[in-house]
């Protein structure tokens, strides 16, 4: 079984089709029929960096980690899935994403 985080920035709800939107998404739109989408999700926070920080680990980042890197003591997502044998791969349009400073990349199999 595979997991793939997909992640985009400032994407609303009425900009994909899946969900009533006239825009074309199509591949979107796929992945969500075969898949989960949310119905009720909400940000806890702004900007990016600092709210993909809480997506990792579960906890806020306000007024606490902000923009810091991961810690090494930090359990992310990823090393839950990949400790239960998932394999799991990291997309994103985000540059700080990328950048090493943050391990944003840290558990997934593909980045």
């Amino acid at each position: 079984m595979n997991v793939f985080v997909i992640v985009t920035d400032s994407m609303r709800k009425d900009a994909i089709g899946i969900y009533g939107s006239n825009v074309k998404t199509p591949n979107i739109d796929s992945l969500g029929k075969d898949g989960i989408i949310f119905t009720n999700a909400f940000s806890e926070g702004l900007p990016t960096l600092p709210t993909r920080t809480t997506w990792w680990t579960g906890r806020y980042t306000f007024p606490v980690r902000g923009w810091q890197p991961f810690e090494p003591s930090d359990l992310l997502l990823a090393e839950v899935l990949w400790d239960k044998g998932y394999t799991s791969c990291l997309v994103s349009d985000t540059y700080h994403m990328h950048k090493p400073v943050y391990n944003c990349g840290r558990g997934f199999d593909t980045v």
